[in-house]
């Protein structure tokens, strides 16, 4: 394989993975751990396995994407043997305990989500008699949970099955029977619909949807004392208000109260991971066309940051969101500052290569930025392109600049395209960044 010259992407621990899998594919390890393939090992793993696609190495002719399958298998054995679940009924306990390890795990290896799915899903068929009707709600709510977290190209049809399964869910978790587990599935069922990619005509019906579900949680937990779910829930409906397209001021001021309620609860408390979802959500807020204060969207961010709960994808996602803030801050700085940190960030996304990685990234820019995962959306971004890319003005090349990010996050396999051409529009319209240096990003 050495003719081929395959190169290892610069990412921390790349060079003891990429030994990993060249002794994998020689056969010369004698054990290894499931803790062995981790994010960065499918990282490396993708980066080999699109080099020899390029190299004319397709299908079984690729000993890449042979090993892939064969790591998955194993880790899928692996999962076989973890404990079982106690609260399931005795027939279905090692399939549930399988797919909770698996689900557990899929924090460091978001392939096993995929895996855990396909674990639990034969529990729907096998759980129609009506002594199952309350376990079969728990498979139901667990699904539609798994479904949420599954990182595809096709982003709305996942989240789309989420919630038929958490809707089918709520019938047999009805209020009255049990209340709490009635507001667990509507929590889901609202950031089921608070994800959902739709076009943007669309969204206030399923930020509406949101915004009663998670109202009806949050009520719930603040009857039962269950104040951090009280809190979470606020985050979820303040953000689905103050996000609809159709909201009033009056919304939105609602959305903001709720979102500042939960903010000083999760501040006293010191839960420093969900003060970061609060700083994330606020951001996107100050983005939203109607309410823009691209100053305080990057306050947030800045904040957000320094978080010690975010994965790499939650960085670059952070980083997307200062370009866009950048950009609609006036003068040449505030270009210079978009160029340069589209220019370093996204560096390591196109080193990776990885199309899961790309899908992650552009999922965690959060509920703010799904309508760029909806069917069409990279369609209608051409459209639009296409309408000014000609204009050589300063705001049409702005525009453009946030057209051509916009289609990072549509389309994040195209990633190095587009970074290039919305590198292009930032120089375009900057009268002075001849003196500056936005570096450059290689094709091929």
């Amino acid at each position: 394989m050495t003719e081929y010259h395959f190169t290892t992407p610069d990412l921390p621990n790349a060079e003891a993975k990429a030994t990993l899998i060249m002794g994998l594919l020689q056969r010369q390890l004698e054990k290894v751990e499931p803790t062995d393939f981790d994010h960065t090992f499918f990282n490396v793993l993708a980066h080999y396995e699109n080099q020899a696609r390029k190299a004319g190495m397709a299908n079984e002719q690729n000993p890449f994407l042979q090993l892939s399958q064969e790591v998955t298998q194993f880790l899928f054995q692996n999962a076989q043997h973890c404990l079982t679940a106690n609260d399931a009924p005795t027939e279905f306990s090692s399939d549930v305990g399988r797919f909770r390890h698996m689900m557990k795990e899929s924090v460091h290896q978001p392939g096993l989500v995929a895996l855990a799915i396909r674990a639990l899903k034969p529990l729907v068929e096998r759980t129609t008699a009506p002594e199952l009707r309350d376990f079969r709600g728990q498979v139901l709510t667990e699904l539609g949970g798994a479904y949420l977290e599954l990182q595809v190209e096709e982003r709305a049809k996942a989240v789309r099955s989420a919630i038929g399964y958490l809707e089918e869910a709520l019938t047999l978790r009805p209020l009255m029977a049990d209340p709490l587990l009635h507001a667990e599935t509507q929590y889901q069922l609202g950031n089921a619909y608070l994800q959902l990619p739709v076009a943007l005509n669309e969204r206030p019906a399923a930020l509406q949807k949101a915004a009663n579900a998670f109202d009806t949680a949050r009520r719930i937990a603040n009857a039962a004392e269950m104040y951090i779910n009280e809190a979470l829930c606020a985050v979820g409906q303040g953000t689905a208000l103050a996000l609809s397209a159709r909201a009033d001021e009056g919304d939105f001021l609602q959305g903001l109260t709720l979102i500042e309620f939960a903010r000083k609860f999760f501040e006293k408390e010191g839960h420093t991971r969900e003060q970061t979802l609060v700083q994330l959500r606020l951001a996107t807020l100050w983005l939203s066309p109607a309410h823009l204060q691209p100053k305080a969207a990057l306050e947030q961010l800045d904040l957000a940051s320094r978080s010690e709960h975010l994965s790499e994808h939650s960085h670059l996602a952070i980083a997307l969101q200062q370009v866009l803030a950048y950009l609609e801050i006036a003068g040449d700085t505030a270009l210079v500052a978009a160029g340069e940190t589209l220019n370093e960030t996204m560096e390591w996304w196109l080193k990776s290569r990885s199309a899961q990685t790309n899908m992650q990234t552009a999922t965690a820019m959060g509920p703010g930025w799904v309508h760029l995962l909806a069917p069409m959306a990279w369609t209608r971004l051409q459209a639009q392109i296409s309408r000014i890319e000609l204009d050589a003005s300063e705001s049409a090349q702005r525009q453009l600049a946030k057209l051509y990010v916009h289609a990072l996050i549509a389309s994040p396999g195209r990633g190095e395209l587009f970074v290039s051409r919305a590198l292009a529009a930032m120089r375009a319209a900057c009268s002075t960044c001849s003196a500056h240096n936005y570096g450059t990003i290689s094709a091929g």
